[in-house]
C-alpha cells in the first residue's frame, strides 16, 4: 500500500519539527505566493488605470533583431535595413 507508506512518512516528518517551525514554514508560503500573485494585479491596475505597461520598452531593438534572426534569408536582410534605419 504506497498510499499507506507516504502518509507515514509524511507524520514522521511532521513529529520531527515543533509546531512553531510548521506555523513559520506555512505562513512564510503563504507570504510568498501572496507577494508573487500581488503583483500580478498591481500590473492589471496600473495597466487600467493609468494606461502604462509595466514592460520596459529599453530593450526594443534588440528584441526586434532576435525576431529578425528567425526570418528566411531573404527577408532577414529586409528586416536589419529597415530596423538599423529607423
Amino acid at each position: 500500500m504506497w498510499v499507506t507508506k507516504q502518509k507515514t512518512k509524511l507524520q514522521e516528518l511532521y513529529r520531527e519539527f515543533p509546531r512553531p517551525f510548521w506555523t513559520l514554514t506555512a505562513a512564510t508560503f503563504i507570504d510568498r505566493v501572496g507577494g508573487a500573485l500581488l503583483y500580478l494585479f498591481f500590473a492589471l491596475y496600473f495597466t487600467s488605470r493609468f494606461g502604462v505597461g509595466l514592460i520596459v520598452e529599453s530593450g526594443q531593438p534588440a528584441r526586434q533583431m532576435m525576431v529578425a534572426d528567425l526570418l528566411p534569408e531573404e527577408k532577414r536582410a529586409e528586416r536589419r535595413a529597415s530596423l538599423l534605419c529607423s
